[in-house]
């Protein structure tokens, strides 16, 4: 398995890139039940979270999502976490993949209407490096806000660019 600064990954399948982040310390084989049906349609890139290599596969906790995109709701498996709401429920997970999406179209439009400018700097604003630069740490932002004000900075600008087409 390569590796990058420590860090374990895997790279799966052919077209546009796809980078699946899994829930908060847990490791890339929560996607195992996913991985095959998008490596069909995407480039997957799965990593292991920092501390986590080899988690076994009876420590496979639903913390964050931990890879699945909807919870069943009553939790049969963790009784003393469950919250008593009949399921199924989304997850963040599955709220973050919907958001890429749309962020994914929202930016290839962009693109459509050559405002490159418009959608380096709003990528550049939420990721501002790349895995093969980042060293030891990754420079994603942490704050919600950020992807707000990014994605709120290219919709402006698509609306304004379709206006002044008509």
């Amino acid at each position: 398995m390569p590796t990058h600064n420590g860090i374990a990954y895997e790279v799966r399948g052919e077209g546009d890139w796809l980078l699946m982040i899994a829930g908060l310390g847990s490791a890339r084989d929560s996607w195992l039940l996913q991985i095959d049906d998008l490596a069909s349609r995407f480039r997957c890139i799965t990593f292991d979270n920092r501390g986590q290599p080899n988690k076994p596969v009876d420590d496979q906790g639903y913390i964050n999502g931990d890879g699945v995109l909807i919870y069943p709701g009553e939790d049969k498996l963790h009784p003393e976490q469950d919250r008593g709401i009949a399921g199924p429920i989304s997850t963040i997970q599955l709220a973050n993949f919907r958001r890429g999406l749309q962020d994914h179209q929202y930016l290839t439009l962009a693109r459509k209407l050559k405002l490159d400018a418009v959608v380096n700097d709003a990528v550049q604003s939420v990721v501002p490096r790349v895995f093969s630069d980042s060293g030891p740490a990754i420079g994603f932002s942490e704050a919600g806000n950020d992807y707000e004000r990014a994605r709120y900075k290219v919709a402006q600008a698509i609306a304004k660019r379709v206006k002044e087409n008509r």
